[in-house]
This record gives structure tokens, C-alpha cells and sequence, in this order.
């Protein structure tokens, strides 16, 4: 007897709930189909602000989620668009077939920065109602097929980090020809022509160098990757004008084959190091270049920063829980980021003026614990020197 109680009263709580979601979803359905059919009318035009989750559940008498849900809907379909902190307005509902989707092609997540910027991407993106999708590459045949899955896909647009590689320009055009919105993002290519975000990287570059020189550096290595993008080679150009301008001769720069992990860096500092004159300065054209440099230090025995000052690049998460954590320059990386969705969506929407966007971001100097002053020994005599190789005069109390 209790045993058919307890049956009948698990049916009929199942019962309640599936006429509790067939009223939630009656009630958002309800919305959706009206807010639809305001937009299609002309009743509610292009760009108008719509009625907030709390307001949409008064004037219905619905649940905010049953509010929430019927907006999310809206969304999806490309008849609504939200912007972060201002609300949800009418998209160009003529254009609701469009896809949701936005690509992301990039060709090295193995760097933190990289894996950094497409979480970002991602969140920006979401907060529009859009998905993303990200093709990450290590040469020019899986872009192309990345471009080509993209294209087939039918995707409203793509944020693209170039590799560079020679005809990459023929691939990005086949965007171009299909009239694919696209930015570049932390790299160009000069054709095909098109909105941009960057950094100014001869800037960080001599934000890094100033640095170190502020601390009595003059012999200040270079750690980068080989074959180079044109944000490294900016960051080469930063290192060598500042030291034409100082008038410091002596460059002791290493190149490394790869970039993909700290490997390269790891022995690249193994090198730098263990040469004769080796530089009391190290400047990395990237973070994780730096990790690799700090481990051939620690193996080699000289203390960080006591001995070696080390500068990296990107202010990736990690950077600030090494040992010592490392000083570097950030990008601006979130900003980099949103800045790039914002100027997609633009070009999604038809907004865009037609004028190429060229946004350069500052970089800023972000000061740790992986430098120190230098003071250097005469031929292991006890004299210090200044960092123009002077001679220091220690004046004690009598």
C-alpha cells in the first residue's frame, strides 16, 4: 500500500514539474513571438533599445527567466543584439539569417598569451550573442583549411592573429572576396587592407629597455624567435635603436629557432650565458621566452636579480606567480581584445563607416621583482663601477 502511495505521488510530482516547464516555456514563447512580430512590423526599429529583463517580466507577468530565456532566444536568431552595461536593442532583423558565429584563427595557443586572448574574445563575443570558433595552426596548410571550414560554414566574421608566412595574403583575401568581415588583431598583413588592433611595440620594447638601463645595465642580451613577426620585429627595432642611441656598441642578442613553449628560451639563455662576457640584462620579446631564460639561470647558478635582470613581454597570467615574478610589458591584452569584437560587430551589423580602423594600444611597463642594480666589480678588484664603466667612489663617516 505505501509502496503504491509513494508511486503515486512520484507521478504526480512529475507530473507538476512537466506542467511547470510547459508554462515556462508557454510563457517565453509568448514573448518571444510578440517582441518578433514588433520588430518585423517596424514597431520596434533598428537600434531601439527593448525593455530590460525586469520590465519584460512585469509587463507579461512572467518569470525574469521566462524574461531572460525569450531574449536569449532573440539573440540566437540575430533579431536582437546586447551590449555590455546598456541594454538589448533591435538588430537589422533583414539580416537574421546570418550566422551567430564569429572565427578565430591563430597559429600559436601553446603561448599563454595566446590562450589569454581567445578566452577574452570568447567572453566579448558572448555578450553580443555570438559564438566562437578557433583554429589554431602551426603553418600555412592548416590555415588554409581553416579559412576555407570557415567560409563553408557561413560564419558573420573572423578576428585573425597572422602568421606571416609568405602567401598568407592570398588566403586572408579569399575573406576579402567573399565579403567576409575580418580585423587583425596584434598583427597585420599590408593586403589584403582592413581594421586593426596592435600594439605599439618599439614603444613597450623601449619602455623595457629605459628600464634597465635606469638600473646601470649597458650590456643587455636579446632573446627572440626566429623566422620573426612584425610585433617581434618591432620590439627588435625598439632594442636596437635604443642602443644606437646610447651609444652601446656591444649587442649580445640571441636568436632561437622556436617560440612554442620555453624551450627556445631555455636554450637560448644556456647560450647567452655561458658566454665569456655575458650580459647582466636580458630583454625576451615574450613571457614565456623569459621562463625559459630564468630556468637556465637557476641551472647555471646565477641568482635572478642579484646577477641577471630578465624583462619579458605580454604580462601573460603567470608572469606574476614566477620566481622571483618577472618584470615585463603588458599589452593591454583584455583591451586588445574587446576592442577587436567591438570593431567586428560594427562591420557585422553594417555600421562601419568604411574607413579602415588603425587602433595602436600603448603598452605599459609593469615592475616586479626580476631586476636590480647593477654593480658590477673591476676585474674582481672590489671597485665598483657606474654603468658608464666609471669608477664609484664610496665616501664613509669619518
Amino acid at each position: 500500500m505505501y509502496v503504491s502511495m509513494a508511486i503515486a505521488t512520484g507521478r504526480k510530482q512529475v507530473f507538476q514539474m512537466q506542467n511547470s516547464l510547459k508554462s515556462i516555456r508557454y510563457s517565453y514563447s509568448i514573448v518571444e513571438d510578440n517582441l518578433e512580430s514588433r520588430i518585423r512590423n517596424g514597431l520596434l526599429p533598428v537600434d531601439v533599445r527593448i525593455p530590460s529583463e525586469n520590465e519584460l517580466s512585469r509587463k507579461y507577468k512572467i518569470s525574469r527567466m521566462s524574461a531572460r530565456q525569450a531574449i536569449t532566444n532573440l539573440v540566437a536568431r540575430n533579431l536582437l543584439y546586447r551590449i555590455a552595461g546598456k541594454g538589448t536593442f533591435v538588430a537589422d532583423w533583414k539580416d537574421s539569417t546570418q550566422s551567430s558565429i564569429i572565427g578565430l584563427v591563430l597559429n600559436n595557443v601553446a603561448n599563454p598569451f595566446f590562450a589569454q586572448l581567445t578566452k577574452t574574445i570568447q567572453k566579448k563575443a558572448a555578450e553580443s550573442g555570438y559564438d566562437v570558433i578557433c583554429y589554431a595552426n602551426n603553418h600555412l596548410l592548416e590555415e588554409s583549411r581553416a579559412i576555407d571550414m570557415l567560409i563553408n560554414r557561413g560564419i558573420a566574421g573572423v578576428v585573425l592573429v597572422p602568421s606571416q608566412d609568405s602567401g598568407e595574403e592570398n588566403l586572408v583575401g579569399k575573406l576579402d572576396n567573399k565579403k567576409i568581415p575580418f580585423v587583425y588583431l596584434n598583427r597585420i598583413l599590408k593586403k589584403p587592407e582592413a581594421d586593426f588592433v596592435i600594439s605599439n611595440n618599439a614603444d613597450g620594447a623601449k619602455q623595457a629597455m629605459e628600464y634597465l638601463f635606469s638600473l646601470g645595465h649597458t650590456r643587455i642580451g636579446f632573446v627572440a624567435a626566429f623566422p620573426y613577426t612584425s610585433a617581434v620585429s618591432e620590439r627588435i627595432d625598439g632594442y636596437n635603436s635604443f642602443m644606437k642611441k646610447r651609444n652601446l656598441s656591444e649587442r649580445p642578442a640571441v636568436q632561437i629557432s622556436s617560440c612554442l613553449n620555453d624551450k627556445g628560451g631555455y636554450d637560448a639563455g644556456n647560450t647567452i650565458l655561458s658566454s665569456p662576457r655575458r650580459p647582466t640584462a636580458i630583454f625576451c620579446a615574450n613571457d614565456i621566452t623569459a621562463v625559459g631564460v630564468m630556468k637556465a639561470a637557476r641551472e647555471l647558478r646565477i641568482n635572478v636579480p642579484e646577477e641577471l635582470s630578465i624583462v619579458g613581454y605580454d604580462d601573460i597570467e603567470l608572469a606574476g606567480h614566477l620566481s622571483p615574478p618577472l618584470t615585463t610589458i603588458s599589452q593591454q591584452l583584455e583591451q586588445m581584445a574587446e576592442s577587436a569584437i567591438d570593431i567586428l560587430m560594427t562591420k557585422i551589423r553594417g555600421k562601419h563607416t568604411g574607413e579602415i580602423t588603425k587602433m595602436v594600444l600603448h603598452p605599459k611597463l609593469v615592475v616586479r621583482e626580476s631586476c636590480g642594480i647593477i654593480q658590477e666589480k673591476e676585474n674582481n678588484a672590489g671597485v665598483d663601477l657606474d654603468r658608464e664603466g666609471r669608477k664609484v667612489e664610496h665616501v664613509t663617516d669619518a
